[in-house]
């Protein structure tokens, strides 16, 4: 018998068509536009007890599929996925930082020597605080996991639409890789921008970063790098520790690998051609997207980093100023330090966001250190599921490390 899992799994495969769930996602796929800020999006997220369990089904005729042909259709009118994807990438942002106050007061009650002028009541304070954030964590966990699985399968199915539709329909142009449908899917425009019918206006926001963003820097704050280079500082003993009492971290950090690893995946849907054949068959002049979130990444990156040298700049000048104007003022200098570094004008992805290096950290250490899945957690399950089979089949590990009948 296997271990129980969180979720409805059976209320996913059994999705009826006249369902809540299901009139839910007919509505939030169709043409008509959702607005952002439209409580069925709180009503759809609400049910990520079925919404973690959905699994696109390639054959037969199901609400699922349906709906996600219907959003790869109509993503870039109707600007629901873009709607989507803003409020996913919030609930995710709240959570890592969810996950980071639970460590931290964590940390304040396991702590071997307490202060001794704190009262007994405030360290019991503290300790309550940290329970009822532990059960708001974990909500926040699952309701972050339901979104990411339904992102995710619609994300694939507009990619693969979107490729597809090209190849089809310009077969004798050499503009088969153009990302114009992938740019207004996750272009949100409200309906104030549809009845000015302007193209720039400043009721349009690409939500391509916000979603990419949310997920490094999720997936490099688990990933625990060990040495605090990751952006939350979480060492990898208690990235293994919050992941083992909290299954639900465990799948949302699943969950976001897997929705890294369809938005980087767009080129496999492409003919593969080389980057010097791209050169030589390519009009002058002419751009061709092959990799659009990946494209997106690195031109972040390189924004970031000149955003980066500006703020050292800035601060560096500043601190040279005070140190002309009082070199024996350094409280003042400290405090005018600290208001550089967190300016409210500038983004909050450069005082708190992913980097390169820990998100490779990240991936290597699930790639080679692989936290086991905990009891209780969706992966847990489908491992429990995979050996029983095994099992049964009187399968063994070979030498190539795949399982073989003999």
């Amino acid at each position: 018998m296997t271990t129980p899992m969180w979720g409805d799994a059976q209320g996913a495969y059994s999705l009826e068509p006249m369902s809540p769930l299901s009139r839910l996602l007919v509505q939030v796929t169709g043409p008509a536009h959702v607005p952002v800020n439209d409580s069925r999006w709180e009503q759809l997220l609400h049910c990520y007890d079925q919404l973690v369990h959905l699994e696109y089904q390639w054959k037969g005729d199901n609400v699922l599929a349906t709906c996600a042909k219907n959003m790869g259709r109509h993503a870039g009118t109707s600007s629901n996925l873009a709607a989507l994807t803003l409020h996913v990438s919030r609930m995710l942002q709240d959570l890592t930082v969810s996950v980071c106050i639970h460590l931290e007061q964590s940390e304040q009650i396991s702590s071997p020597e307490p202060s001794p002028s704190a009262p007994a009541t405030t360290v019991a304070a503290v300790a309550t605080q940290a329970f009822s954030n532990r059960i708001a964590l974990v909500g926040k966990a699952r309701a972050s996991c339901g979104g990411l699985n339904l992102l995710r399968i619609l994300i694939h199915e507009l990619i693969s639409s979107a490729y597809n539709s090209s190849t089809q329909t310009d077969q004798n142009d050499d503009d088969d890789f153009d990302d114009t449908k992938l740019e207004d899917a996750f272009l949100y425009r409200s309906r104030e921008t549809y009845q000015q019918a302007s193209k720039h206006s400043p009721k349009e926001k690409d939500v391509t970063m916000d979603l990419i963003s949310s997920l490094l820097t999720f997936v490099a704050s688990m990933g625990g790098s060990g040495d605090g280079g990751n952006p939350s500082g979480i060492s990898a003993h208690h990235t293994a520790l919050i992941m083992e009492t909290i299954p639900e971290l465990y799948d949302a950090t699943v969950q976001s690998l897997q929705l890294i690893l369809v938005l980087l995946s767009t080129q496999l849907y492409q003919p593969l051609i080389s980057s010097t054949q791209q050169k030589m068959e390519m009009p002058k002049g002419k751009k061709i997207h092959t990799n659009y979130f990946l494209d997106k990444i690195m031109s972040h990156g390189e924004n970031r980093q000149r955003r980066q040298r500006e703020r050292r700049q800035r601060k560096h000048q500043k601190a040279s100023d005070m140190k002309v104007q009082n070199h024996h003022d350094t409280h003042g200098g400290l405090e005018n330090f600290r208001e550089i570094s967190s300016k409210p004008g500038e983004p909050l992805d450069d005082l708190y966001d992913w980097s390169p290096q820990s998100v490779l950290k990240a991936c290597l250490a699930w790639l080679i250190q692989r936290p086991h899945s905990p009891p209780r957690s969706i992966s847990y399950h489908h491992a429990e599921l995979a050996q029983s089979v095994v099992q049964a089949r009187n399968e063994r590990i070979g030498s190539d490390g795949m399982y073989e009948h003999y």
